[in-house]
């Protein structure tokens, strides 16, 4: 996970990218 100290703009766009990269991510890690 990421630290609780992690700057509000990065987790929105880790979140962001997590939410609609999720798909990708997975098929590339496979």
């Amino acid at each position: 996970m990421i630290s609780v100290t992690t700057p509000k703009p990065t987790i929105l766009f880790v979140s962001v990218f997590h939410t609609r990269g999720a798909g990708v991510v997975a098929k590339i890690i496979e």
